[in-house]
């Protein structure tokens, strides 16, 4: 399927040669880049959205049933309790008098607080946070504010610098943030804040590399199957981190931060070793597909980068279309990053499922969304090839299905 011809309406109308000769794509440097970018997707999701399940068993919380009317003790100690679907911050006993008294009448004395615990059974639950809600929705937004501000500039600096630089910077930067991210929540919900603020400038980097390295890279046919495979990584990443997090909890939440942090510095020198900004650039690149991919422009990459126009932002911000396009993603985005960001906090209070399972069933929506998006690439790349619909027709259909169907859920 992709090893046609390039769809040369495109081609052309970007100035484009259309080459006769396709050379083997699985296997070649351009499927590489798929995969590869797949495991970027996957390995930076991994550290975005960690957060929005650890901060689950982060929280020192003590779960109190609705028939509970009354604890008493000297000895106080702010936790959260949580009440049916509300949680609030109250000053709750820790000492061995601790009594509870139920709506009947019954007073029960629950285990006492065992302050010589070994130290491993210590280690492992240290750090719990009494935040109140506001605290955590800022914690939880943080990357995103960040991520605002790297949107725009990530793709001049790619066009400039080469995506492959770009998006090394970026997994620097998540490395760091990552790692650091227990000492920071120690010390302040503020400087935790900060780190995973400084993660989003970094995350923010990263999309619009990766369009620039893509497009490098590939032809018409092949750029939306290698961009849905690509994009994949995003929920396996998604679905990963969740599950991921639910049981590494069991050995310390800190443990979640410090392991996906070194898993993406191993990927990072996976990815400084495989990729090149442009097919010029690659040492190891097969002639055939050399001459594929920089005889369709009628010169090498490096000199169509140079010769690139500048920006019309004018005719930009005055499209129709872009607004139309931009207001349609604002809903989709709204609805999908909603649930990411509260769904582990949501099965948590409202179902009360343990850490463990509470990451299974957080990760089941995304573990879906992985196979539709790699087979709708597949298959937008098919009607394209086999003409029967044109490009801007078949990314409409598809476009549109996929904001329909979110607004129903």
């Amino acid at each position: 399927m992709l090893n046609q011809e390039s769809n040369s309406g495109e081609d052309e109308e970007y100035g484009i040669k259309p080459v006769k000769e396709n050379p083997r794509f699985l296997g070649s440097c351009r499927f590489k880049l798929g995969l590869i970018m797949f495991l970027a997707n996957l390995v930076l999701y991994l550290n975005r959205v960690n957060i929005n399940m650890t901060v689950v068993c982060m929280l020192d919380v003590i779960e109190i049933s609705d028939d509970v009317t009354m604890v008493t003790d000297a000895n106080y100690y702010n936790r959260t309790i949580i009440q049916g679907n509300s949680s609030i911050l109250t000053s709750l006993p820790l000492g061995e008098s601790d009594e509870i008294t139920y709506r009947n009448g019954t007073t029960v004395q629950p285990a006492p607080y065992n302050k010589s615990r070994n130290n491993l059974t210590e280690s492992r639950h240290r750090h719990k946070f009494q935040w109140s809600k506001s605290e955590i929705s800022h914690i939880l937004s943080a990357y995103y504010y960040g991520c605002l501000l790297t949107q725009i500039p990530s793709g001049n600096l790619a066009r400039r610098f080469g995506g492959k630089h770009v998006i090394t910077t970026c997994c620097i930067f998540t490395i760091i943030s990552t790692i650091l991210t227990p000492m920071a929540a120690s010390h302040s919900a503020t400087l935790l804040f900060f780190v995973r603020f400084l993660l989003g400038i970094a995350g923010g980097l990263f999309a619009p590399a990766t369009y620039v390295l893509i497009v490098n890279w590939t032809t018409a046919t092949e750029r939306a199957s290698i961009l849905g495979l690509a994009a994949a990584g995003q929920p396996v990443g998604i679905v990963i981190s969740f599950i991921s997090s639910g049981f590494f909890c069991s050995l310390g939440w800190f443990t979640v931060f410090y392991i996906h942090g070194s898993i993406t510095c191993i990927f990072l020198f996976l990815w400084m070793y495989e990729i090149y900004n442009t097919p010029s650039q690659h040492p190891r690149i097969q002639q055939a597909e050399l001459n594929y991919l920089t005889q369709r422009y009628g010169q090498t990459t490096d000199s169509v980068k140079k010769e690139t126009p500048k920006t019309p932002w004018k005719q930009i911000f005055l499209s129709k279309a872009l607004w139309a396009v931009v207001l349609a993603h604002i809903a989709y985005i709204w609805s999908y990053y909603t649930f990411i960001i509260n769904i582990p906090m949501f099965m948590k209070e409202v179902y009360e499922f343990v850490i463990e399972k509470n990451g299974i069933l957080s990760a089941l929506p995304y573990l879906f969304s992985m196979f539709s998006l790699i087979s709708v690439g597949s298959l937008s790349a098919l009607i394209i090839q086999k003409g029967w619909l044109s490009l801007k027709m078949t990314r409409k259909l598809f476009a549109g299905l996929g904001y329909r169907v979110q607004y129903l859920l």
